[in-house]
């Protein structure tokens, strides 16, 4: 099955996984869809709506190496995930010059430069099984890239306990579980394929999950 696969009918994805997230236009993918329409407008063009559109956007991506990348993700997605006062001032040390795009009606942020797409959602009143924070870091990497060594490195960066790694010719996937001093539980996903136009896409997901 090619990655990403087409988006099906929203249904309630178990233990908010985002590879089975609600429709691509809505909160909790960062894009927000004014009444009925399918597109969400931003400078530059229409923000990716759905996952045909995403993975274009990523193959126009200028290329970089995972340490920028992680760097990036460390100093927004990471230590300012809880805060979005905190998260928005990250964003403007952070190591790749994001620009902020206009906001469209409902709940999500997008950030864009030449080498990176960021999405950012804050909702406290999300449903219980839609994540209250969500940041993703979409970037593409030169050559390919080994999924065990770069789990390996993100965790050592991260400090994180040992992850969860599926490999697949198509995506590899780690996925780590971070229980906080409050008990709420922090979901990490570092998904990795190859690029269409050559090298590796790299997508950083962090996602706190809702209170049970």
């Amino acid at each position: 099955m090619p990655w990403p696969p087409k988006p099906r009918a929203w249904r309630s994805p178990p233990n908010n996984d985002p590879a089975r997230a609600p429709p691509p236009c809505g909160p909790a993918r960062g894009f927000a869809c004014p009444g009925k329409a399918r597109a969400c407008r931003v400078a530059g063009g229409e923000a990716p709506t759905n996952f045909t559109e995403l993975a274009a956007a990523v193959e126009k991506l200028k290329a970089i190496d995972s340490a920028l990348a992680l760097d990036t993700f460390k100093a927004t997605c990471w230590d300012a995930l809880r805060d979005p006062q905190a998260f928005r001032a990250a964003v403007m040390m952070a190591p790749i010059a994001l620009v902020l795009q206009p906001k469209s009606a409902g709940a999500g942020e997008t950030y864009k430069a030449p080498e990176a797409l960021l999405t950012y959602v804050a909702g406290d009143n999300l449903p219980l099984n839609i994540p209250s924070r969500q940041c993703t870091l979409h970037v593409r990497l030169s050559g390919s890239a080994d999924q065990l060594a770069l789990a390996a490195r993100i965790q050592q960066a991260l400090a994180l306990p040992a992850g969860r790694t599926r490999t697949d010719p198509a995506k590899s996937q780690t996925e780590w579980n971070i229980t906080g001093a409050d008990a709420r539980v922090t979901r990490l996903f570092a998904s990795t394929r190859a690029a269409p136009g050559g090298g590796t896409e790299l997508r950083l997901a962090a996602l706190l999950l809702a209170q049970k």
